[in-house]
């Protein structure tokens, strides 16, 4: 009885150790913040709201902090004003067009 105790406690902290490796070599090559940017396209009003909201959702769940840029085309200014209200509510996120993003590209 007492090696299967003695097995179980050397078993156990054999990956207690393992675990506090595993921690520390991933807190040691984490991504530092701020550094992605995120361009999503998005095509329609129907799935502005949907793409965005998952978008945030998965963002917040891998704990990395993107910079969004949203890209829509001037023909469809619904999804505009959709999306402006949520960049209200998320501070991450910008809305560009296509012209704007070469602009920038060109610029920067």
């Amino acid at each position: 009885m007492q090696y299967v105790i003695l097995g179980s406690i050397i078993i156990l902290s054999v990956l207690g150790v393992l675990e506090l490796i595993r921690i520390i070599s991933y807190s040691m090559t984490s991504v530092p913040e701020n550094t992605f940017s995120l361009i999503v396209h998005i095509r329609s009003m129907d799935e502005c709201e949907f793409v965005i909201e998952s978008l945030i959702e998965r963002i917040k769940w891998n704990s990395i902090d993107f910079d969004v840029i949203i890209l829509y085309s001037k023909e469809y200014p619904e999804i505009k004003t959709i999306a402006e209200k949520l960049i209200y509510k998320y501070n991450n996120i910008s809305l560009l067009t296509y012209e704007d993003l070469n602009y920038n590209l060109i610029i920067n």
